[in-house]
């Protein structure tokens, strides 16, 4: 099974499932953009379950994630995929969120 590809990200909120921005996954690598956020790092795949390590950059908004609405914020970020879906729940070792994935298409 492989990760790589583009994928939609949603936080759970307090009401709902809200979308949170749009991540990149090839060969090892992460990457995620949103409106108030950027995240850079790592993955590795054990059969169905993804660990993600990164850092990501708080740009300020609306909101508070992990505790901080800016600045740099090490996370890691555990679930499984199948299906062109994932569950993960993320924690910076003190706050923790979760997320869900949904895969929209391969890499170019």
């Amino acid at each position: 099974m492989s990760a790589d590809g583009v994928w939609r990200i949603e936080q759970l909120s307090s009401e709902d499932w809200e979308s949170v921005g749009t991540a990149f996954l090839e060969n090892g690598r992460y990457l995620r953009g949103g409106v108030d956020a950027y995240t850079v790092g790592r993955y590795e795949l054990d059969g169905d379950q993804i660990t993600i390590t990164a850092t990501t950059t708080r740009l300020g908004g609306v909101g508070a994630v992990y505790g901080r609405n800016s600045g740099e914020i090490q996370i890691t970020l555990k679930g499984e995929v199948k299906n062109d879906e994932s569950n993960a729940q993320a924690t910076d070792g003190t706050h923790s969120t979760r997320y869900r994935y949904t895969r929209l298409g391969d890499m170019p």
